[in-house]
Protein backbone atom coordinates (compact mmCIF):
# COMPACT_ATOMS: atom_id res chain seq x y z
CA UNK A 1 0.00 0.00 0.00
CA UNK A 2 1.67 3.32 -0.71
CA UNK A 3 1.99 6.07 1.75
CA UNK A 4 -0.92 7.83 0.76
CA UNK A 5 -3.53 4.91 0.77
CA UNK A 6 -2.19 3.72 3.93
CA UNK A 7 -2.43 7.32 5.74
CA UNK A 8 -6.09 7.71 4.29
CA UNK A 9 -6.48 4.33 5.70
CA UNK A 10 -5.42 5.30 9.00
CA UNK A 11 -7.41 8.81 9.32
CA UNK A 12 -10.77 7.61 7.90
CA UNK A 13 -11.62 3.59 8.24
CA UNK A 14 -11.61 2.84 11.79
CA UNK A 15 -15.59 2.11 12.35
CA UNK A 16 -14.50 -1.50 14.14
CA UNK A 17 -14.86 -0.38 17.20
CA UNK A 18 -11.48 0.83 18.22
CA UNK A 19 -9.28 3.98 18.52
CA UNK A 20 -7.79 4.75 15.05
CA UNK A 21 -3.94 4.11 14.97
CA UNK A 22 -1.67 6.37 13.16
CA UNK A 23 1.71 4.28 11.73
CA UNK A 24 4.24 7.49 12.39
CA UNK A 25 7.75 7.27 12.55
CA UNK A 26 9.50 7.20 15.94
CA UNK A 27 10.71 10.98 15.32
CA UNK A 28 6.67 11.97 15.14
CA UNK A 29 5.79 10.14 18.06
CA UNK A 30 9.14 11.84 20.43
CA UNK A 31 7.45 15.24 19.91
CA UNK A 32 3.69 13.95 20.26
CA UNK A 33 5.19 12.10 23.33
CA UNK A 34 6.84 15.03 24.59
CA UNK A 35 4.07 17.76 24.58
CA UNK A 36 1.48 15.21 25.90
CA UNK A 37 2.54 15.95 29.57
CA UNK A 38 2.27 19.43 28.87
CA UNK A 39 -1.48 18.61 28.14
CA UNK A 40 -2.10 16.92 31.07
CA UNK A 41 -1.34 19.61 33.00
CA UNK A 42 -3.64 22.08 31.21
CA UNK A 43 -1.94 23.09 28.40
CA UNK A 44 -5.16 22.89 25.62
CA UNK A 45 -5.22 20.60 22.21
CA UNK A 46 -5.18 23.43 19.68
CA UNK A 47 -1.91 24.74 21.52
CA UNK A 48 -0.43 21.15 21.94
CA UNK A 49 -0.78 20.58 18.04
CA UNK A 50 0.50 24.00 17.20
CA UNK A 51 3.61 22.52 19.25
CA UNK A 52 3.91 19.70 17.84
CA UNK A 53 3.70 20.90 14.30
CA UNK A 54 6.16 23.18 15.26
CA UNK A 55 5.56 25.92 11.99
CA UNK A 56 7.33 29.30 12.61
CA UNK A 57 9.61 27.67 15.17
CA UNK A 58 11.48 30.42 16.98
CA UNK A 59 7.73 31.89 17.38
CA UNK A 60 6.70 28.40 18.90
CA UNK A 61 9.51 28.37 20.66
CA UNK A 62 9.30 31.61 22.62
CA UNK A 63 5.57 30.82 23.44
CA UNK A 64 6.24 27.28 24.64
CA UNK A 65 9.11 28.28 26.85
CA UNK A 66 7.07 30.15 29.06
CA UNK A 67 6.17 26.81 30.77
CA UNK A 68 8.78 24.42 29.87
CA UNK A 69 11.31 23.44 27.72
CA UNK A 70 11.19 23.50 24.01
CA UNK A 71 12.01 20.43 21.88
CA UNK A 72 13.95 21.43 18.60
CA UNK A 73 12.00 20.38 15.38
CA UNK A 74 14.66 17.95 13.85
CA UNK A 75 15.29 18.16 10.16
CA UNK A 76 13.70 14.94 9.77
CA UNK A 77 10.48 15.90 11.26
CA UNK A 78 10.13 19.02 9.02
CA UNK A 79 11.13 17.27 6.02
CA UNK A 80 8.21 14.51 6.66
CA UNK A 81 6.06 17.62 8.29
CA UNK A 82 6.04 19.21 4.58
CA UNK A 83 5.69 18.11 1.36
CA UNK A 84 2.63 17.02 -0.66
CA UNK A 85 1.31 15.05 1.72
CA UNK A 86 1.31 18.05 4.35
CA UNK A 87 -2.17 18.48 5.14
CA UNK A 88 -3.03 14.56 5.52
CA UNK A 89 0.30 14.39 8.24
CA UNK A 90 -1.21 17.35 10.47
CA UNK A 91 -4.51 15.28 10.55
CA UNK A 92 -2.26 12.29 11.42
CA UNK A 93 -0.79 13.93 13.99
CA UNK A 94 -4.16 15.60 15.43
CA UNK A 95 -5.80 12.26 15.61
CA UNK A 96 -2.88 10.92 17.34
CA UNK A 97 -2.81 13.57 20.12
CA UNK A 98 -6.73 13.20 20.36
CA UNK A 99 -6.67 9.34 20.14
CA UNK A 100 -3.34 8.27 20.48
CA UNK A 101 -2.22 5.62 23.24
CA UNK A 102 1.31 7.36 23.98
CA UNK A 103 3.29 4.37 22.72
CA UNK A 104 6.57 4.40 20.58
CA UNK A 105 6.22 4.11 16.86
CA UNK A 106 5.30 1.05 15.64
CA UNK A 107 7.86 0.55 12.60
CA UNK A 108 10.71 3.11 12.81
CA UNK A 109 10.78 3.28 9.13
CA UNK A 110 7.22 3.81 8.65
CA UNK A 111 6.02 6.94 6.37
CA UNK A 112 9.62 8.08 6.12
Amino acid sequence: MNEFDQAMKDLWQWTDGKTPHQQLPAFVHERINWVVPYMEEGLSYAWALQFVLGYNEPVRKKEFEYGGEWLPVSEEFEQWRGGPLRSIREMQIAVELIYGERQEAADDDANS
